[in-house]
């Protein structure tokens, strides 16, 4: 049996978790508490549910530090359905994050409230 590589594992952040993380001046602790992981926002969180504060320490955090990345996202059929379907009970950056972690290898979701979705196809 092969064991995972967490080192390709991506922490897909939702906003809720971004914003507490910079409301505490803790968002560039992430890459303490989990070294060998990467962390992503995708575009959707990026641009629709961030404040311009927010958006421009992810920014300054993505350029300088490099300890988040900010991922595009263009759902695809079944993709694109299960979000608008989220999205009546979530918000998008939720659905997103939710939809974006179902139909991807290796990744975890970290949702408000602590919830994790971890996602692992392939050899584990």
């Amino acid at each position: 049996m092969t064991m995972c590589n967490t080192k390709l594992t991506k922490v897909i952040l939702d906003s809720d978790v971004i914003i507490h993380f910079i409301k505490g001046n803790c968002l560039t602790l992430l890459p303490k508490i989990l070294p060998t992981y990467s962390f992503v926002i995708l575009d959707i969180v990026f641009e629709n549910e961030l404040a311009i504060l927010h958006k421009t320490i992810i920014l300054n955090t993505v350029q300088l530090l490099k300890t988040i990345s900010i991922e595009k996202w263009e759902p695809i059929n079944e993709e694109r359905k299960e979000f608008f379907i989220l999205q009546k009970k979530y918000g998008s950056g939720e659905s997103a994050s939710m939809v974006y972690c179902k139909y991807r290898n290796n990744v975890h979701d970290v949702l408000q409230g602590g919830i994790c979705f971890t996602t692992f196809r392939g050899d584990i």
